[in-house]
């Protein structure tokens, strides 16, 4: 199958199609009786993989005639890979969204910069409230995790609970909102439960992940003292870990600035949710240069090598407001997301050359993650004791541990998720299908699929150039030599200019009169064979253009 299947009576299925098989770009969609709730709606965004795309997101395509069969979307937290496609893709989709205050605020900014905000029916919830959605009931549980107001979802339905976790793990001390709730997960196992969606991001990890309420206490030694400027690299979501570098900086004596505007959003919103009451003002960036260097912990956007964040900039020397020098130190205090390794070490390396002293969560215990371990994993099993695991929310490894993990605590029946797969759930688990899943790219102001020819287009020049040809004829007749123009390419000393020219003329000199006066039968043999002339001369595959330029009609 390719489109979305209409699930049957007393039939419940599960559809990923994002985050299953990948870190980030979460969506995830449980259909019962002819209708469907999707679970989050999240991006990814470029790398080396993809470098013509800013955003990514999951491809919707096998919604196509099932949106009227949509309920909602529910959102189970603010960060960016679970509700951050539901701007560019609501209008495929136009049905309600639920989501707790924290996450619709930020939400609604979204929508208002495309235009929506008063157009997309947002559904506040508050936390630990359920709503009923046709077939489905959909109770947020509060759970800890390192953004404001995180929910689990326990999603009841006539064929049994699946319990979607979200991103979550078990914290004593989180440093911000309440830790998970465990007594309400104790009651949901004890009633039945059918299925739990769980994330994986760190099921290869022994252990526990750590308390937020321990960083603070590492971090100071890092910042107490030091001579220069001293910055910290973390996520521009970590909401917890902004409070416990304001408080860090309080205990240094030394003024908090923040560098990158996803941070100011995501403040100027905690700021108005109250998460970061009694926390002083923040310095701005026009500020930061009217303090002595040694009295700033400035915070910066970039821990994963984004080219367009803060750090990324600064050491550029890009950045208007803030420079790094000799003798400065900057603390990561953030993992490496799979997939960024690269990226992050051209970060380090680049600021090491500046003469910084770099301290990442590898030297030092300065990060925990919002993500369970193996311990925290089987506590949550132990609690909700169910049927049928899903592992989500990880590459392949990650799945293939946490599926082994749930074997090893006798689930009944453990799949391995990936994005387009179809797994019925009830009367009897077994997958019994796939839809079309893959990416959407926004370029520009479009969302397009990844495998459009423009986009196509774009990879080949990026890494073979592109070589334009243009001539002008008047009648069956090349008037001028044609033009050959190189796109990111050397065409000196290789002969492939003339090689090109002679090509094309000698195409052209091939054509009946029939065939020279239809530019659709004669452009797509010359540039054909304009690209064998580029392998054999430049031992590259260009993109290629031919222009033909006629005169007199």
């Amino acid at each position: 199958m390719s489109s979305l299947p209409i699930p049957g009576p007393d039939e419940l299925l599960f559809v990923p199609l994002g985050g299953s098989g990948e870190i980030g770009m979460n969506l995830n969609l449980y259909g019962y009786d002819g209708r469907w709730i999707m679970i989050d709606c999240g991006v990814s965004f470029r790398d080396e993989r993809m470098p013509e795309a800013d955003v990514v997101m999951p491809d919707i395509r096998a919604l196509e005639g099932m949106e009227e069969r949509i309920e909602a979307i529910v959102l189970t937290h603010a960060h960016e890979d679970h509700h951050g496609a539901v701007h560019h893709l609501w209008p495929r989709l136009r049905c309600p969204v639920l989501a707790t205050p924290f996450a619709a605020m930020l939400l609604r900014e979204k929508l208002a910069d495309a235009g929506l905000r008063d157009i997309v029916p947002v559904d506040q919830v508050a936390p630990g409230e359920s709503r009923q959605l046709g077939h489905f009931r959909a109770e947020y549980v509060p759970i800890t995790h390192s953004i404001p107001e995180s929910h689990a979802i326990a999603l009841t339905t006539p064929a049994g609970v699946v319990l979607h976790t979200g991103d979550w793990k078990f914290d004593p001390r989180p440093g911000l909102g309440p830790t998970t709730d465990e007594v309400r997960l104790r009651q949901l196992g004890d009633a039945g439960v059918l299925a739990i969606t769980c994330d994986s991001t760190n099921a290869l990890v022994a252990g526990e992940s750590g308390s937020e309420g321990d960083i603070a206490d590492e971090l100071v030694p890092l910042v107490d003292g030091q001579p220069g400027l001293v910055a910290v690299a973390t996520f521009a979501s970590n909401v917890a870990r902004l409070r416990t570098v304001a408080e860090v900086a309080r205990r240094c004596g030394r003024k908090m600035a923040l560098v990158g505007r996803s941070l100011w959003r995501l403040t100027d919103a905690a700021r108005a949710s109250g998460y970061l009451a009694g926390v002083p003002a923040f310095v701005k960036e026009d500020a930061i240069r009217s303090f002595p260097r040694r009295d700033l912990l400035v915070v910066c956007t970039g821990s994963q090598g984004e080219p367009r964040a803060a750090l990324s900039r600064i050491i550029e020397q890009r950045h208007r407001a803030l420079h790094f020098a000799a003798g400065d130190r900057v603390i990561f205090s953030s993992r490496v997301i799979p997939g960024n390794e690269i990226a992050v070490k051209r970060i380090w390396n680049g600021l090491i050359e500046l003469g910084c002293d770099v301290v990442t969560s590898e030297q030092a215990p300065i990060h925990v993650s919002g993500h369970p371990a193996r311990d925290e994993l089987t506590r949550m099993y132990h609690c909700i004791r169910p049927q049928i695991a899903l592992p989500v929310h990880g590459e392949p490894l990650h799945i293939r541990a946490h599926a082994n993990l749930a074997r090893s605590l006798q689930v009944p029946e453990v799949f391995e998720p990936r994005n387009g797969r179809v797994i019925r759930l009830a009367p009897q688990a077994a997958e019994v299908g796939w839809v079309e899943a893959g990416r959407l790219i926004l370029d520009g102001t479009d969302v397009v699929p990844r495998e459009s020819g423009h986009l196509q287009a774009r990879r080949r020049m990026a890494y073979h150039g592109a070589v334009t040809v243009t001539m002008i004829v008047e009648d069956d007749e090349v008037l001028v030599e044609p033009r050959v123009t190189f796109h990111g390419l050397d065409p000196v000393g290789n002969g492939a200019e003339v090689d090109i020219t002679e090509t094309v003329l000698s195409v052209w000199d091939g054509f009946s009169s029939g065939e020279c006066e239809e530019d659709g039968h004669a452009r797509p043999i010359l540039e054909k064979a304009v690209r064998r002339a580029c392998r054999r001369s430049l031992l590259k595959q260009p993109d290629v253009v031919v222009e033909l330029i006629r005169l007199g009609g």
